[in-house]
């Protein structure tokens, strides 16, 4: 049950986490905020782990080899929207949803519990909008045996994870004076790309139901021309059981005669494995209590990249769950629902309770 005085509680943290800019790379004072917060709760045990410039991670109860790590990210993409409140429960504004959302989530879930299980540990991460390092860093020194890492899930569980795939893609055609008619279009280095990126996305569709998004295209002009190069940015999402290196391997051969020919060129900029998490008795455990707690909710795929690719790497067993649904993450519309805050609050509680009474 909700009560009014938790709503506002959610509420007021939220607002004052949006309110302090933690754009990727510049996290310092929402990281310093969230440590002065805790320790007015009489929590002393953390650990500022430094990343470079504004950047740290905060871990609470920060030993090496924890049964449980609870985590989420701090960082945000650059601020696209303020924020504000939409009506009682939802407040809209960059970061909201992913994933501040959640880290309101695991602080209220500290304010209502009397210790912090000394084989638990919780870490406020930077940089995972980026590079990662944050999640990286923490695993130079720490090894988990199994991880909650909090996104914007919709309040459902996922026991895998999505990678990707990202690919530079250079279209070459020649310089030709816009106005000559005669020129077809199929010599034009930005049509080109265009058609290519078509005859790709029916490609890696068809062979593997793979999704592929543009992230940018880019075609110099220096003048009245039409330009000779065209970049290409594209990104592939890529499900469990399928590797991104082989993707990339597809396509290269699929398009082979177009490299050969000096048309295109393509190079990978970043790719991640997907991962799947096998269920042992533990992981089966905290299915059961997410069925207890969180009604109406099931088990599905995060179908994003997140740090929790990074621990999943590493062989650590790995769950995701967070408040918010992912279409609202990195958008002017970006909201989160105060009561699945709450909820997801809850969830955490069962799981730190079920632990205290299995290593009493």
């Amino acid at each position: 049950m909700i009560n009014d005085k938790e709503l506002k509680i959610a509420k007021d943290l939220l607002l004052e986490l949006l309110e302090i800019e933690t754009v990727s790379g510049d996290e310092e004072r929402g990281v310093r905020y969230i440590y002065y917060f805790l320790k007015e709760l009489g929590y002393k045990n953390m650990s500022l782990d430094y990343l470079g410039e504004n950047s740290y991670n905060l871990v609470l109860n920060p030993v090496k080899n924890p049964l449980l790590l609870i985590t989420t990210h701090i960082d945000t993409v650059e601020i696209i929207s303020k924020p504000r409140e939409v009506n009682e429960y939802m407040i809209s504004g960059t970061g909201s949803v992913d994933a501040k959302g959640s880290i309101v989530s695991i602080l209220l879930m500290l304010m209502n519990i009397e210790r912090l299980p000394d084989n638990v540990s919780i870490a406020i991460l930077s940089q995972e909008e980026t590079s990662g390092a944050g999640s990286i860093t923490y695993l130079q020194k720490n090894t988990p045996k199994y991880v909650i890492v909090m996104e914007p899930t919709d309040l459902n569980i996922a026991l895998s994870g999505h990678g990707y795939l990202e690919l530079e893609i250079k279209v070459f055609g020649k310089y030709y004076h816009p106005d000559a008619l005669e020129i077809k279009d199929d010599i034009k280095a930005i049509n080109k790309a265009l058609k290519l990126i078509d005859e790709i996305k029916r490609f890696v569709g068809g062979e593997y139901g793979i999704k592929t998004e543009i992230l940018e295209i880019e075609a110099k002009n220096i003048g009245y021309f039409v330009p000779k190069e065209c970049r290409l940015h594209l990104d592939f999402n890529i499900p469990p059981s399928v590797k991104p290196l082989d993707v990339m391997k597809k396509i290269k051969h699929r398009f082979k005669k177009l490299i050969d020919q000096g048309e295109i060129r393509i190079k990978i900029r970043e790719f991640s494995d997907p991962f799947q998490t096998d269920e042992d008795d533990f992981i089966h455990k905290l299915v059961e209590i997410h069925e207890r707690t969180i009604k109406n909710k099931t088990v599905k795929p995060m179908t994003s990249w997140t740090d929790a690719n990074n621990f999943a790497e590493k062989g650590i067993k790995t769950i995701i769950f967070g408040p918010g649904k992912l279409e609202f993450a990195h958008n002017e519309k970006e909201m989160v629902d105060l009561r699945d805050i709450i909820l997801a609050k809850s969830y955490l509680r069962e799981v730190i309770d079920f632990i205290k009474r299995k290593t009493i």
